[in-house]
């Protein structure tokens, strides 16, 4: 197994997603993330006991075949997801 799946995601919607965020990492591991990002979600509402792939995979290129998918959504994480980085880290 490459990585561990993560059995109780964080939702949106009833949606499993994931961040799209820029970010520029430093040489001496200084981290700076732009905190205007974008939102991706599943096709289809999560349910960890279906093995149907539209419920679990959140790449855009993916679902955007589904209908009424919205794409990729804006979002400013300090103030929609503080608890995704501390405010205070944000350069």
């Amino acid at each position: 197994c490459i990585e561990r799946y993560v059995m109780s995601p964080l939702l949106r919607e009833g949606k499993k997603f994931h961040f799209r965020c820029y970010s520029l990492l430093l040489g001496d591991m200084t981290a700076w993330v732009y905190p205007q990002a974008f939102i991706l979600t599943a096709g289809s509402d999560f349910d960890m006991t279906n093995a149907d792939s539209t419920k679990h995979i959140t790449n855009l290129s993916v679902n955007k075949q589904f209908k009424n998918h919205p794409g990729q959504i804006p979002c400013y994480l300090p103030t929609e997801y503080p608890a995704v980085i501390d405010s205070n880290e944000w350069h």
